[in-house]
């Protein structure tokens, strides 16, 4: 028995209708592929410029620490040679000169273990 037109045209419409799921699916599978790519792009980007900001930051907070230690060890330097004319003179060594000392010794301390925080920032990319 031979199908008819009618049949034929089912047949046909059936084909079509399947072929064009698998296509739309495979649109779909490419599309979220690229849109995956360009993202992991964009994840690069924005951890190379994280990576460029930690360096230069890590670069400038290391210097600044080191001005820091250098001033505080003047300050300490100075406050050495005032505590002898202190005492030379035979006084008590006055509180705001004793405060004076354990700062500039607190801040050399804090800057040095600060470098090291700074270090690692300048190897941030790594």
């Amino acid at each position: 028995m031979k199908p008819t037109q009618e049949q034929i045209l089912r047949a046909l419409n059936k084909l079509i209708r399947e072929n064009k799921t698998k296509l739309k699916t495979q649109k779909v599978k490419l599309a979220t592929i690229r849109s995956i790519v360009k993202y992991r792009g964009a994840i690069a980007d924005d951890y190379l410029k994280a990576s460029g900001i930690a360096s230069n930051a890590g670069d400038q907070v290391e210097a600044i620490l080191k001005n820091v230690i250098l001033k505080a060890k003047t300050n300490l330097e100075s406050i050495a040679k005032a505590k002898q004319q202190v005492k030379d003179l035979g006084i008590d060594t006055p509180k705001e000169l004793l405060d004076a000392e354990t700062s500039a010794k607190e801040y050399i301390k804090r800057a040095e273990n600060n470098i090291k925080t700074a270090l690692l920032f300048q190897k941030f990319n790594g």
